[in-house]
This record gives C-alpha cells, sequence and structure tokens, in this order.
C-alpha cells in the first residue's frame, strides 16, 4: 500500500546538488515502477536499482554545467527544522538542438529547448510537486530566451499527457523507443512560450 504525503506546508525549488543524488535515484526509479507499469516491459522496470540510479545521479551532478539544469523540488515545514525538510521531484531540462535540426521539425529558427523529465514521489503524486517544478522550469528557459519547448513520453502514459496539456503543451508527433528489449510508442509535445509576458 502507498504512503500519502500530506501538503499542508510549502514546496521550494531549487538547483540539485551532489547531495541530492541519492533521493533523486530514489525518485527516479520508484516514479518508473509506478507510473510505468503496462507501459514498458515488467521485467525492465522490476530491473531498475536505486544503486545504479545513484552512481548515474552523482555523475551527472558533479557536473556544474548539468546540475545547473536539474531543480528539485523540496517540501519545507516552516515551523520545523532542516530535518523537516525532503525531495518531492526532480525536473531534467536543456536545449533541444536534436529536434530542432530534425528535418521533418520546422521551427523557423526559434530557440527550442527540451523537458527531460518531471518526475515526482509516487506518494506525493497530485499534491503540486509537479507543477512547480514545471513553473520553475518554464522560468529557466524564458530567462535563455527559449520560445519553444519540447517534450516527450510514452504514448500510453496518459497521466503525463494530461498534466503536459493541462500545462498549454499540444500533441506534435509519435515515434518508438526500443525499452527492454520490445518497442514502445512515444508522443512529442510543444509548448510555445511567449518572451516578456
Amino acid at each position: 500500500m502507498r504512503q500519502q504525503m500530506t501538503m499542508s506546508t510549502t514546496i521550494n525549488v531549487r538547483v540539485a546538488t551532489t547531495l541530492d543524488a541519492e533521493t533523486i535515484a530514489y525518485i527516479h526509479v520508484t516514479a518508473w515502477q509506478a507510473a510505468y507499469v503496462n507501459i514498458v516491459p515488467q521485467a525492465y522496470l522490476d530491473a531498475l536499482t536505486v544503486n545504479d540510479k545513484i552512481t548515474m545521479w552523482k555523475r551527472i551532478l558533479s557536473d556544474p554545467v548539468k546540475a545547473s539544469n536539474i531543480l528539485v523540488a523540496e517540501h519545507n515545514d516552516p515551523k520545523g527544522t532542516a530535518k523537516d525538510t525532503h525531495l518531492l521531484g526532480f525536473a531534467s531540462f536543456g536545449d533541444a538542438d536534436e529536434f530542432a535540426s530534425n528535418e521533418d521539425l520546422r521551427y523557423d529558427g526559434a530557440k527550442s529547448g527540451e523537458l527531460r523529465a518531471i518526475y515526482v514521489d509516487p506518494r506525493a503524486w497530485s499534491k503540486g510537486a509537479g507543477q512547480c517544478l514545471w513553473r520553475a522550469t518554464q522560468q529557466r528557459f524564458t530567462e535563455a530566451k527559449v520560445t519553444i519547448v519540447v517534450v516527450s513520453t510514452f504514448a500510453k502514459n496518459e497521466r503525463a499527457i494530461r498534466f503536459y496539456q493541462a500545462a498549454g503543451f499540444a500533441k506534435s508527433d509519435a515515434g518508438n523507443t526500443e525499452i527492454g528489449g520490445s518497442t514502445v510508442k512515444t508522443v512529442r509535445l510543444t509548448k510555445t512560450l511567449v518572451l516578456g509576458v
């Protein structure tokens, strides 16, 4: 049975540090295992380990450039201490050169960014952490003069698609990816950002 978290306190978003690697790894694995049942092969989900992701995230967060594009949402209890602060989720983002150079996509020279991931601890789903992460990421894109944001997800990931559409994204095209020895359908969504607003 999934333990529920209550969000009676504030959510703060900040840039991730190497100290966050273990918790990000835990969220990464548990979010995949909860969100992608019946979407990607179960054997692949079962084989995911937090230890493997810790190694990956320590490497990423040790690079200052990469780390600057990882945001974390933390749950703060204003009446508590540092011990009462814990991570709820993370977002990863960057430029979208690989998409902008794709001849099948026409961005008319616009600067494009990629939302690579937003993952929230399943115990904190639907409590605002994902929205806080997206708003902070969108602000970073706006500051960088990005006008088009792209995000890809699994085509059967209806929860994520609803989230992105509520944030103003629209489906643009479909594709496939190989994962766990199976071909899984994907969908790409885009959102146009209005600068200076």
